[in-house]
């Protein structure tokens, strides 16, 4: 498969120290996050409608100033998204001012914090705004969000409820979704831990064993034993037998993946190709959290450091609500504005997978790659995951980073880490994808596309690192990357 660079993660041993166990007094809300330069609201609204393109553009250089208008027009045009778009994703405007000042022009309220919903949101259409519902029956409003379509789409889908006789009001995006999520949290949590087990039983390791796999190793027993007692020779040679096998397959699978090495300076290069920034997916990043206090401030600088278009990705940091500890490190880090803080109602099975089955719920990229704590991801990954899936067969629905050791020379414990890793993702791996066998996907970098229209992330009572995607039925590409 064609190259992606790597992620890098810190060895056994080399990370940080043990933190007192939290609390279990969640620490709520998350403050809104510092904007780098944020627009007064006019006195008085620049127009009076915004019902086309051109009117929102103008309405927009009013609200920030020339310079900064054309700086993110500039962006929008490379990016191949819309002016405000790229102002909020830069900082240059909060959402919940923004939010106001569209209203203000449109001459229609604005709520920034909904208590009052009594539906979930749903959204019919994706190219008009979500509008959620404020309020009961007779008295109730629509609540618009204002900050993900541009100004004249909002303007738009403004006066089409308007036309029908409909109160409404702006909102930002954030706000719709804190009050839909408190709406919706009980169903959501009871989804990611057990429908799985109620829709497919036979899927989930919650279901228990099948009668035929408590018998088969108790007749197994039972078979080798009165062999034992009755041919003893024969049982002993037969059984030794069959305890090689595995030994034999292990042996020849580390033969084929010495090959791989000796091969891999004449192997063939996949192509990739390259695409504008116009035309690059948007981008869901999952990392979940708990206990991780202590890396937040690399962990962050890391995932800031992506080089992707802000407007076209959304990194989503999962946190437990009983881990207070890390969410005390959030609330010390200034946060970019496409950050998102997700908290995972706590109960049990309290994994890794029940986070991500949670939060697939709020993810909207096209493509949606999962990050550990500890991974350290190049820079031009996430660009280099979505060439090779638009590049690759349509049937191609994850694609696996190559993982390494950021600091092998540490100590003896972190260089045998790093000759397990090359191994691995340097021989095993590309032997294994070449010969058409399976590929094991580990539990951080991988790449995942059609993910929110498919089912499950991940087996909920599997308490493990490992993705279990069989029931995806999607075929899998190891990305093989060039030490960078």
């Amino acid at each position: 498969m064609p190259p992606v660079d790597r992620s890098q993660v810190r060895a056994a041993g080399a990370a940080p120290g043990e933190s007192r166990p939290p609390s279990r007094e969640p620490i709520l809300p998350f403050p809104q996050r510092q904007a780098k330069a944020i627009a007064p609201v006019p006195t008085r609204p620049a127009l009076s409608a915004i019902h086309s393109e051109t009117a929102a553009g103008l309405w927009l250089r009013h609200l920030v100033g020339e310079q900064a208008f054309e700086a993110a027009a500039s962006a929008a045009a490379r990016h191949g998204t819309r002016v405000h778009t790229e102002l909020l994703a830069a900082g240059r405007l909060e959402p919940a001012r923004y939010a106001q000042a569209l209203a203000q022009a449109l001459d229609v309220p604005c709520a920034l914090h909904l208590e009052a919903l009594h539906a979930p949101v749903a959204q019919s259409d994706a190219a008009a705004p979500i509008t959620a519902w404020m309020g009961r029956a007779g008295t109730a409003r629509a609540v618009i969000d204002a900050t993900t379509h541009a100004p004249d789409i909002v303007a738009a889908h403004l006066a089409r409820l308007r036309a029908r006789g409909i109160a409404c009001c702006l909102a930002p995006r954030s706000a719709i979704e804190q009050a839909s999520e408190s709406l919706a949290r009980a169903a959501r949590i009871d989804a990611a831990v057990n429908e799985l087990r109620r829709t497919q039983p036979e899927s989930s390791a919650a279901s228990g064993w099948h009668t035929w796999q408590v018998l088969l190793p108790i007749m197994a027993l039972g078979a080798a034993a009165g062999s034992i007692m009755v041919v003893p020779e024969a049982a002993v040679a037969g059984i030794g037998t069959v305890v090689a096998l595995p030994f034999l397959a292990v042996t020849v699978l580390r033969l084929l993946a010495l090959r791989e090495i000796v091969r891999i300076r004449r192997k063939r290069r996949h192509e990739r190709r390259a695409l504008p920034a116009f035309a690059l997916p948007r981008y869901s990043v999952l990392v979940p959290l708990f206990r991780e206090s202590a890396v937040i401030p690399d962990l962050v600088a890391a995932l800031g450091a992506l080089d992707y278009p802000r407007t076209k990705l959304e990194v989503l940091l999962l946190i437990e609500s009983v881990d207070l500890e890390t969410q005390a490190a959030l609330l010390k880090q200034r946060l970019p504005p496409h950050f998102k803080v997700i908290e995972v109602p706590d109960c049990a099975p309290r994994t890794k997978p029940k986070a991500l089955n949670y939060a697939l719920g709020f993810a909207s990229g096209d493509l949606l790659v999962v990050y550990d704590a500890e991974d350290r991801p190049q820079p031009s990954q996430l660009r280099h995951a979505a060439e090779v899936f638009a590049s690759a067969a349509a049937d191609v629905g994850c694609v696996q980073a190559r993982l390494n050791i950021y600091n092998p020379g540490q100590s003896w414990l972190s260089r045998q880490f790093t000759i397990e890793y090359s191994a691995l993702f340097d021989a095993i791996l590309p032997s294994l994808e070449r010969h058409g066998l399976p590929i094991p996907l580990g539990g951080t970098s991988n790449h995942f596309r059609g993910i929110m229209q498919q089912a499950h992330l991940a087996k909920q009572f599997k308490n493990l690192a490992f993705l279990d995607l069989h029931n995806l039925q999607t075929r899998f590409a190891q990305i093989r990357g060039c030490r960078q």
